[in-house]
């Protein structure tokens, strides 16, 4: 192993080991809340790198694998999860920046992970022959679904409950041991779901080229807004939810929403910093006046904090329940 230390960030390769191919930087001595993790594409593969918000130094995590849509996600302890094709197949990996860990380990496809403030992991996984909702809870794998049907996209709630999209209309919600079905509209697809901390849930209910955001508030979903593109939802501590549409980035308070970054083209799924700073990508097909890569908007001006014009997606370590 290979180690240079550069201010409080330790940077670490792990060459002969087939864990870590690469640079990892790691903060010691404070709490890993300043963290992002983001994708990259160039030339039909994806890398997924790591970035110090502090002083935004990057290093990249792993190899670079053929094009498939990478999916990452933090807990607030700094455990990082992602689905890789980096050993043949898509598998997922947990990871603490120091050490990687192969949690699925089979020959089918498994993808989406998604981890809970307690370091329980769900993803998807075509193993029985369709796809279903899996958990792995130290070590122990166990199928949620068990649906002859598709079941995909599951979402954390941070008390501990789990949301997912099942393909007969419904958002499946798993509750200590116990499943509820939320109607979606007929013939709409759920996507992109994300949860608030007080126990909303948002999604994207999808009809012909329509994205309607939903809002669940555990009696009855409502609409906030119909678009032409995803919305994906994402929620900061406070309750206030920032989304996408054909206008940019908009805010939502709880009674409506306001433009807060006017875009000519989409963004790439904002982010919460904090409860005040929002990160989103100009990604590289890009009509706006905004040069391509990863920007934040910090209530009162949009900076870019990486130039790199091939970043896709970006995610930062969430605040502590």
């Amino acid at each position: 192993m290979t180690r240079w230390l550069i201010g409080s960030i330790v940077l670490f390769t792990l060459v002969g080991s087939g864990l870590i191919a690469g640079a990892v930087a790691l903060r010691r001595g404070t709490p890993a809340t300043d963290l992002m993790a983001y994708s990259t594409y160039l030339q039909d593969q994806y890398r997924l790198r790591v970035m110090d918000g502090a002083r935004r130094l990057t290093a990249a995590l792993g190899p670079p694998y053929p094009r498939r849509e990478l999916r990452f996600n933090w807990n607030w302890t700094g455990l990082l999860v992602y689905s890789s094709e980096q050993d043949g197949n898509q598998e997922i990996y947990l990871t603490d920046l120091l050490s990687v860990t192969n949690i699925s380990n089979h020959p089918a496809a498994d993808s989406l992970p998604v981890i809970s403030a307690d370091g329980r992991i769900a993803f998807t996984s075509e193993r029985d022959g369709n796809t279903e909702i899996y958990l792995w809870e130290a070590g122990t794998l166990t199928n949620l679904s068990q649906y002859p049907g598709s079941d995909s996209m599951a979402a954390w709630s941070v008390d501990g409950r789990l949301a997912w999209v099942r393909n007969d209309d419904l958002v499946v919600i798993y509750d200590a041991g116990e499943l509820r079905s939320i109607p979606v509209e007929p013939t709409w697809l759920a996507a992109e779901l994300s949860w608030s901390r007080d126990g909303r849930l948002a999604w994207c209910a999808l009809s012909g080229t329509d994205c309607t955001l939903m809002i669940w508030d555990g009696r009855r979903a409502s609409s906030i807004s119909v678009s032409r593109i995803i919305a994906r939802p994402a929620w900061n501590t406070e309750g206030l939810m920032a989304f996408q549409n054909e206008l940019g980035i908009q805010r939502w308070n709880g009674d409506w929403a306001e433009t807060i970054i006017r875009l000519n083209n989409p963004a790439s799924r904002p982010t919460w910093r904090d409860d005040q700073r929002l990160t989103f990508v100009i990604p590289q097909v890009n009509f706006g006046s905004l040069p391509t890569g990863l920007y934040e908007w910090d209530g009162k001006r949009t900076t870019r904090l990486l130039p790199d014009p091939n970043a896709e997606y970006a995610v930062w370590i969430p605040a502590r329940p």
